[in-house]
């Protein structure tokens, strides 16, 4: 039985201020970072995880009781992300240089949020030990065997939340079939858990997953050296004023005390959850896409012009997978498409957070983390860091440090080295040495059931290979069914949190995972069911889990008609993908903002509505601070001129356009030529040419003008796909072809050379 010191070192590290990776369980089932459906299958686990953020969001400033300052709450974790900029913990870590410590559009992005997410989950984990602790022996050991199987679970934005129309409104269902949206523990205000009083009893309490309450005022009544966030309580959808101190846009009598998403003035700038799983149902393609060829080794042809085949992904520098950001002298890249991790991120901040009239806090850098959704969107992201390892495993940070470069690299340089320090995530408390990207570049530690908890060299490069395909390319067309082994979506009707209800017998939850595990002395792909054992509504003593483990077979993928062109005799199929390029300047319009990419007439669309517009192909969100947040390091990328650069997938609305898709003709109003017969560039140049229009909105969804000063070029380019099979499992993309003709002469279009 596990203590809250004595036994216990991620608490000993805790009380060090020290973050410590969770260790692998001793005994029971391996202990994984679960999608949020499946997460909630464990009701003993999503109970005390429940409880435990809950108390984690109260005391923020001090300790209960006590004058101690409290660095280890939700919300002084989350400020470290941006504000309120104070030196976490009182380590004396160097910040001044930033706005919170966050590393956005550096090559550390994705190695600064690794130790970030580990602090958060010891953090919840400790929490879930000593809440254990407070239920009665009959409870005890049920809740702390729960607490062992605790890692941080993740929300991923391609899974299915639906298999029918049935709780759709009207517009979503004109969307497709109804399929994804907000996972349904994220949309409910309020939830049941068994508190320790009561084990035997289901009570409500505020979902501490849908929202946040920011610290009142008097909770930093005596304490020193605590700064408060400069709005007070009052949340986002403010401008500063010219006195720096902030002012609303329209209404002074909105007071934020709470996180909100997508916020709209029909709720009094609340969370508007019917929108959010209308904009997560229609963006859901292309952002599945993007993830695609994010990790896709993208073969291309004849590159060193010699005539040889290489794949990019393989020798494309590290930072151009890690950040959004390049720097105009380097021109390396101009013409080929940038699908950065930072840039998809950046995507779902701005999904979530751009709203009507009032901008979400996802949607701005310095306080995205207050958001309990920040930590679930952000360890999806820590998962697909891991999948790119595996398949990229000479990728990483340079090594070395910054001051041993010569000339010395300057601390807001967007390029750091593996050996530079990570503030603020001690790893010794007496020397007070934070951890290096080097320190974290093992990805086992991470400790998602996929890519698993073992290095597995080249045969786990293949079974992660198959784990994408079946994962996620099904989901780049809107004809394909989900595959049998994605075991999506979850059935919830057992889910006491979300329930409220006891049922006289239980039906044993099985959380199926897809995992990799050795069979046969050789890793495979398996689906893992992990069936727990439960009793009657009066006990609830969790039994040893059982595992049973199917191997998942290769499949084939089928495909619409007229996707397939057959441009090479010596080769049955290959399928035309499309895809906008997009630079701008990341600092263009003082703040986050979206490029929208429409096909067809917007003239008389409602910026407010864009986001779930049917003809809108994607979108491209830039996630951005003020100039008028006193962030010295993006005052100097803005000076620098930094670019933002990213991909948006056209191929997936292509397949609407097509002559036998069902309501094509009605997508485009008013256009002369509104479907087309197939992907060939004969066919889809003149189609763009004409239909495909941008507009620029801000996360309040107001439109922006263009500005020529912004550096916006938006480009078309064509890449020859050949589909999976089942000895090429993520298939095989040709070279890029620019066809600059489709947005010369637009505003914002093709600037390049005829």
């Amino acid at each position: 039985m596990a203590s809250l010191t004595a036994d216990n070192p991620a608490a000993q590290a805790q009380n060090s201020n020290v973050i410590f990776p969770l260790p692998r369980p001793t005994r029971g089932p391996k202990a994984y970072r679960l999608e949020i459906d499946e997460f909630l299958a464990d009701n003993a686990l999503t109970n005390l995880f429940l409880l435990a953020l809950s108390d984690m969001q109260k005391n923020s400033i001090k300790h209960a009781g006590s004058d101690k300052l409290n660095w280890w709450s939700f919300y002084s974790i989350s400020a470290i992300h941006g504000l309120p900029r104070e030196d976490w913990a009182e380590l004396g870590y160097p910040n001044q240089e930033t706005y919170g410590y966050c590393h956005h559009g550096m090559n550390t992005f994705p190695t600064w949020h690794r130790p970030y997410m580990f602090q958060m989950e010891q953090a919840i984990y400790n929490q879930m030990i000593k809440k254990a602790n407070e239920y009665d022996d009959d409870h005890k050991k049920t809740y702390l065997d729960a607490a062992a199987r605790f890692r941080l679970p993740y929300w991923d934005l391609a899974m299915p939340r639906n298999d029918d129309d049935s709780k759709a409104t009207e517009k979503a269902k004109k969307l497709g079939v109804w399929r994804w949206g907000l996972p349904e523990i994220l949309k409910r205000t309020e939830v049941y858990v068994r508190r320790p009083d009561k084990p035997d009893e289901l009570h409500p309490m505020d979902n501490p997953l849908y929202s946040f309450n920011f610290p009142k005022e008097e909770e930093y009544a005596g304490v020193k050296n605590r700064p408060q966030i400069p709005w007070k309580q009052t949340g986002i959808g403010w401008r500063f004023g010219d006195d720096k101190k902030p002012i609303f846009r329209d209404d002074n009598s909105v007071q934020f005390k709470h996180t909100v998403r997508g916020p709209t003035t029909r709720t009094k700038a609340d969370t508007d959850e019917v929108y959010l799983d209308e904009a997560v149902q229609l963006q859901t393609r292309a952002l599945t896409t993007y993830v695609w060829q994010m990790l896709n080794p993208e073969e291309e042809l004849d590159v060193s012009g010699t005539g040889a085949k290489i794949k990019v992904n393989e020798w494309r520098p590290w930072n151009y997978f890690a950040n959004h950001t390049r720097v105009p002298e380097d021109t390396a890249w101009k013409i080929r498409a940038i699908r950065s991790i930072e840039s998809w991120h950046d995507n779902i901040h701005n999904l979530i957070g751009t709203g009507k009239n009032y901008t979400g806090h996802m949607g701005d850098p310095s306080i995205a983390a207050f958001d309990p959704l920040f930590w679930l969107h952000h360890n999806n992201i820590e998962r697909l860091f891991c999948l790119y390892q595996v398949l990229y495993p000479d990728k990483f940070v340079s090594p070395g440090k910054r001051q041993d470069q010569n000339p010395p690299v300057p601390r807001n340089d967007p390029n750091w080295f593996a050996d530079d320090e990570l503030y603020p995530f001690t790893k010794d408390s007496k020397t007070k040495k934070c951890y290096t990207s080097t320190d974290v570049q093992e990805w086992t530690k991470s400790g998602f059931a996929v890519p698993g908890d073992q290095d597995l060299g080249e045969v786990g490069q293949k079974a992660v290979a198959q784990y994408l395909r079946d994962t996620y390319y099904w989901a780049t067309d809107p004809k394909k069914l989900p595959p049998p082994t994605l075991q999506y979506p979850k059935n919830l009707k057992h889910v006491e949190a979300l329930t409220g209800k006891i049922e006289e017998t239980v039906e044993a939850p099985a959380l199926q995972v897809q995992a990799i595990s050795i069979q046969a002395g050789a890793p495979q792909l398996v689906a893992r069911t992990i069936t727990v054992e439960t009793g009657t509504k009066e006990k609830e003593h969790i039994q040893n889990p059982t595992i049973v483990e199917n191997i998942i077979k290769n499949g084939e993928q089928d495909y619409p008609k007229g996707a397939l062109i057959d441009i090479n005799k010596d080769v049955d199929t290959k399928m035309n993908t499309w895809n906008a390029h997009l630079e701008v300047k990341k600092y263009a319009y003082d703040g986050s903002f979206n490029v929208h990419f429409f096909i067809g007439d917007i003239e008389s669309a409602n910026p407010e509505k864009y986001m779930t517009r049917l003809n809108e192909a994607g979108f491209s969100g830039i996630f951005a601070q003020s100039q008028r947040s006193e962030c010295t390091s993006c005052e100097k990328n803005r000076d620098r001129g930094v670019l933002y650069e990213d991909v948006v997938p056209l191929t997936n609305i292509l397949l609407d356009y097509l002559d036998d898709a069902q309501g094509s003709e009605d997508l485009i109003s008013g256009a002369g030529k509104t479907t087309i017969r197939n992907l060939s560039a004969e066919e889809v140049v003149p189609f763009l040419k004409q239909n495909l229009r941008w507009r620029i909105t801000d996360t309040n969804s107001s439109l922006l003008p263009y500005l020529p000063e912004s550096g916006l070029e938006i480009k078309v380019a064509s890449r020859i796909f050949v589909p999976p099979t089942g000895d090429n499992l993520l298939g095989t993309y040709g070279p890029s072809t620019l066809h600059p003709e489709i947005t010369t002469g637009k505003d914002g279009g093709y600037s390049g050379p005829a």
